[in-house]
């Protein structure tokens, strides 16, 4: 019988290694910057975040080579919408309506603060303003009733409204 030197122990092994690495090829996933995040264990993991969510809104599409998330058209099953800046002004949209939280300024246009020295915020339902002959503005929010009352109650030409 023939004794295997360390020359043939070599290539054996090398073309063994080649075999391998064709029978399992590697799997890396490149986001759109082209930064490579290989799979660890084998396993590829696509994570979103959120805890609570709702499954209308984003779906997976397998492209080509190419696992595309896309966002939908048109949103819904959704409790809130939130956008706001890092001091947490911005704009809530919820069922109920329109909520815009502002900071607060003074005449000059300089911000307010509280005796922290954090800013005060102001905030602004988005609804209709109604005034009566006494010129008091009343902010009604959307979706809510406005009751009108007049205080005429007979037909009449003069200028007064019964309601």
């Amino acid at each position: 019988t023939d004794a295997i030197n360390g020359s043939q122990l070599y290539w054996f092994k090398k073309s063994l290694d080649e075999k391998i690495k064709n029978l399992k090829p590697g799997v890396d996933l490149v986001d759109h910057d082209g930064k490579v995040a290989p799979p660890k264990d084998g396993k590829v993991m696509i994570d979103g975040g959120a805890v609570d969510s709702t499954p209308y809104n984003i779906k997976t599409a397998v492209e080509g080579n190419s696992i595309t998330v896309r966002l939908a058209k048109n949103i819904k099953g959704l409790e809130s919408i939130e956008v706001t800046d890092e001091n947490g002004e911005g704009t809530r949209i919820t069922k109920d309506g329109i909520e815009t939280k502002v900071t607060k300024k003074d005449k000059d246009g300089s911000v307010v603060k509280d005796e922290d020295g954090n800013p005060v915020f102001e905030s602004k339902a988005m609804g209709t303003n109604f005034a009566g002959d006494d010129g008091k503005a009343v902010n009604i929010p959307l979706n809510k009733t406005l009751n009108l009352k007049g205080g005429a109650t007979d037909v009449s030409n003069e200028d007064n409204i019964g309601v």
